[in-house]
């Protein structure tokens, strides 16, 4: 709907970087150029030839990034690509995601490990950790192979218990 398009630029949050999935590549060109206009920070819209709203390990991933210096646009090219299917990163409930994650950071090889790794990549960039998504990938993968990504997921499940 429109709201699930508007919503991320509308956030009263206001936050200053910001990723968003986008349905289509026109959808997300119209929101970069949204998102400029209103000078909402650093933006980038992602979006996969698929039909998917995220970076993933096959078909073309699409970049759209909007910033004071206006908006570029730029296909992804990496390693990953054409190493798995829409299939391969089939999800499910909480119950059946969780160990999903858990075997990731446990160091399995997959295609959704490569998904995690392409939008841990696009946040590094956003962020200006790394210069670009190559870097961006290298230091996405040191931190599950090191176990950093494990250490820093159970801080978050632990921070988010007491929460509740």
């Amino acid at each position: 709907t429109v709201f699930n398009l508007l919503g991320p630029l509308l956030n009263p949050a206001e936050a200053t970087h910001q990723i968003i999935g986008a349905p289509s590549l026109d959808i997300a060109r119209k929101l970069a150029m949204t998102a400029y206009r209103l000078n909402k920070g650093k933006v980038q819209l992602l979006h996969n030839s698929e039909g998917l709203d995220e970076l993933v390990p096959f078909g073309e991933n699409w970049i759209i990034s909007a910033d004071e210096n206006g908006v570029k646009e730029y296909k992804l090219d990496t390693a990953f690509s054409g190493r798995a299917d829409k299939s391969s990163l089939k999800g499910g409930s909480a119950n059946d995601n969780a160990p999903i994650i858990n075997r990731i950071f446990e160091g399995e090889k997959s295609s959704r490990r490569d998904a995690v790794v392409l939008n841990a990549a696009a946040g590094l960039v956003l962020t200006n950790t790394v210069s670009d998504y190559k870097e961006g990938i290298m230091m996405a993968e040191e931190s599950i192979d090191s176990g950093m990504a494990a250490l820093k997921l159970d801080k978050l499940i632990k921070l988010s218990n007491k929460l509740v």
